[in-house]
């Protein structure tokens, strides 16, 4: 199933979109994280940097998957609390609204000091390739690969490339494993 951007701000009374700072004040720029939305006529378009080539062909997905182990622990949190959310939001490294509450992948430190449980740790091996939205079989061949070697994966599709969460004691050998998927691919394997 496609993932979708989410839906642009209903149009105002003179016909033009609110900007994104005015949307979302977090995303106003200057903060190092996602650069801001600037209004082309009435079209949007993202300043840089440009979101790379997408790739959509399965082989081409998982040889150029480029897998990099990002440094520190991040603990997946709930809470049906908003204003609790609302305080972890800006170091989430993710969110997701479900019926019991709101979703947050945090840093293990921002967690604790929200009073969040932190038993089960993890690192996140973020995936170079820019899979496309539509495009069928990394998901697939990462989670199998790591079930393979009994490493349990928690992957987060994003706009621009897939975020593995593997357990933090386990994630030298998850990479390690994604290594070799990605270059046995490579090689015809």
């Amino acid at each position: 199933m496609p993932r979708r951007v989410a839906e642009p701000a209903p149009a105002s009374a003179g016909g033009r979109r609110p900007a994104r700072k005015a949307m979302f004040p977090e995303m106003s720029g200057g903060d190092g994280g996602v650069a801001p939305i600037q209004a082309v006529g009435e079209e949007a378009r993202l300043s840089k940097p440009r979101a790379p080539e997408t790739v959509r062909d399965s082989r081409a997905m998982l040889t150029g998957m480029r897998p990099v182990l990002e440094a520190g622990d991040a603990v997946f949190c709930t809470t049906p609390d908003e204003s609790l959310a609302a305080a972890a939001r800006p170091a989430a490294l993710g969110l997701f609204r479900e019926a019991e509450g709101v979703s947050l992948i945090l840093p293990r430190k921002t967690a604790e000091a929200l009073g969040f449980p932190v038993d089960l740790p993890m690192r996140r091996i973020v995936l170079g390739v820019a899979s496309a939205l539509d495009g069928v079989g990394l998901t697939a061949a990462v989670a199998s690969a790591l079930a393979a070697e009994a490493i349990p994966c928690n992957v987060v599709a994003a706009f621009c490339h897939d975020h593995v969460f593997v357990p933090s004691a386990m994630a030298e050998r998850a990479l390690a494993i994604l290594k070799a998927l990605e270059a046995g691919v490579d090689a015809g394997q």
